[in-house]
């Protein structure tokens, strides 16, 4: 993820943690996060969550809140279609973020058959 997804998906599940705060806010959220070695930076995929700290998150959140990770993904999948929508039809820079909606959609379906 970047700055502008963060962003926008935040607004979408959190939107009262959000709301008026300024672009700064983001960056420097992910820049305490680099500090502290939760997320990385990688060369054309973005900022990701550190090694295991990824599946850990995400098993938690499954385990813990279950609805809310749910609308998380949901979320996540609106975000992610939103910005592919932004390309012309057919533009091969819009593929990543399909592929990111066809992943959290499927994430979300899987929860809703548990």
């Amino acid at each position: 993820f970047d700055v502008t997804i963060l962003q926008r998906y935040l607004k979408q599940v959190e939107p009262n943690l959000v709301k008026g705060q300024p672009d700064y806010f983001f960056i420097q959220g992910i820049t305490r996060l680099r500090i502290r070695h939760t997320v990385v930076w990688r060369e054309a995929s973005g900022n990701r969550l550190h090694g295991v700290i990824k599946d850990i998150v995400r098993h938690c959140q499954k385990i813990l809140y279950p609805d809310r990770y749910r609308r998380a993904c949901l979320a996540a999948a609106e975000t992610f279609k939103a910005m592919a929508d932004e390309f012309p039809e057919g533009s091969p820079e819009a593929e990543p973020y399909r592929q990111e909606v066809e992943t959290y959609s499927q994430r979300a379906e899987q929860e809703k058959e548990q």
